[in-house]
């Protein structure tokens, strides 16, 4: 249930800022020179470094929780679309990012 409501989320904004992802939520699209399996592979080691649980691993995304946040990153392309939502959710799509 919260994959399909955070790829839905991704989908709709992937072209947004993060600015306007609303309170509580924090989206970034960020550019990557990796494919798709080493993206969700970065994505899933990052994850795990950040002690992240109930995680969950498909062909193209990577889904966990920490604390009261949960977090995904979508590998579309050559680009990784990182979603989170709960508290610190910024601060935590801010480490995400440091995997790409």
């Amino acid at each position: 249930m919260i994959k399909t409501i955070l790829t839905s989320t991704a989908i709709l904004f992937a072209s947004v800022p993060a600015a306007f992802a609303g309170p509580g939520q924090a989206v970034a699209v960020v550019p990557t020179i990796y494919g798709k399996f080493a993206c969700v592979e970065r994505a899933k080691n990052k994850l795990a470094s950040i002690s992240a649980t109930s995680m969950t691993i498909d062909s193209d995304s990577v889904w966990g929780h920490y604390t009261n946040t949960s977090m995904g990153v979508w590998c579309r392309g050559q680009e990784a679309i990182i979603l989170t939502a709960g508290e610190n959710a910024s601060a935590i799509r801010d480490e995400i990012k440091t995997a790409f």
